[in-house]
């Protein structure tokens, strides 16, 4: 079943210490950022729907548009899940030379196998394509996303790196199952085993914690280079999660992967306006259930 996830998170490389953007004429944010820095969502950019509006925009664009704006808040001081993500996609389609749904094609997707993930769902597959789901009236769930009507029909010129995609439970197995290996999968390596340690670690300063998502206050929980991270303060008895990371995408899609316990979840639920009830619910049961 084809449906919207956040599959982009961080894949493909470049270098922390030779990329940096520094002073890139029209895309500079007050004062030199790092890719790391953007990557770890302290970027502070403006909240998503607040001051850009992407419609018709392609990446360049909306990176020139956003960069003529101020920062939320001093960096290292507050976690804002904004826009870094999707100006990262900017940086890769300059470092890259390719459009960013190109470049995610040849190093990322076919190496993977991952058949059924783009940013659109093509005629052959839309009966595939799962719909989304609204509150209605009386307590009743309404279809706010049809396939047959959906925007995901056709491609659209905003490619966001922060989400946009569309794909199904297994190819987001397939991505997950790489990222749990150590960035291999089927004999195929896309990132070092040292790249994904750093991008599952919390970077995070003790003053940006604990972060929130959609006003969801999330004790207990930082944030790598791309993802949610647990964080765990036990050093004698480290907890069943510790070391956990993951990410939620719009439409109430959530999953996490937990090396320590060698186990990944995905939820591919779809439902507007985004909640973390599901996610909430099933983590205590799941990790009641293990046994140490």
């Amino acid at each position: 079943m084809l449906q919207r996830t956040h599959v982009v998170q961080a894949v493909g490389e470049l270098d922390q210490d030779d990329a940096q953007v520094a002073r890139h004429r029209q895309q500079h944010f007050a004062e030199a950022l790092g890719v790391r820095f953007l990557a770890a969502a302290e970027a502070h950019l403006v909240q998503l729907g607040d001051a850009v509006d992407q419609v018709g925009h392609g990446l360049a664009e909306f990176a020139g548009k956003l960069g003529k704006l101020p920062l939320l808040y001093q960096p290292g001081t507050r976690f804002n899940y904004s826009y870094s993500t999707d100006v990262l996609a900017r940086l890769v389609e300059v470092a890259s030379g390719k459009s960013f749904d190109e470049f995610l094609q040849e190093p990322i997707f076919k190496p993977l196998y991952m058949k059924d993930t783009g940013f659109f769902v093509p005629d052959d597959k839309i009966d595939r394509f799962a719909a989304t789901y609204g509150p209605g009236e009386n307590g009743q769930l309404k279809v706010t996303d049809g396939p047959a009507t959906s925007p995901y029909r056709k491609q659209r010129k905003f490619l966001s790196g922060g989400g946009g995609l569309v794909s199904t439970a297994r190819d987001y197995l397939r991505f997950s199952q790489m990222l749990l290996n150590g960035g291999e999968l089927d004999g195929k390596r896309l990132l070092r085993k040292e790249t994904v340690q750093e991008m599952t670690k919390n970077q995070l300063p003790a003053e940006a914690l604990p972060i929130t998502l959609a006003n969801f206050p999330m004790p207990g929980v930082g944030f790598g280079l791309g993802f949610s991270v647990r964080l765990d303060t036990n050093s004698e008895k480290p907890a069943p999660y510790a070391g956990e990371y993951g990410w939620s995408g719009a439409a109430s899609t959530h999953f996490w992967i937990c090396p320590r316990q060698d186990f990944i979840v995905i939820v591919m639920q779809q439902y507007m306006p985004f909640s973390l009830r599901m996610e909430l619910a099933l983590k205590p049961l799941i990790y009641a259930a293990i046994e140490e």
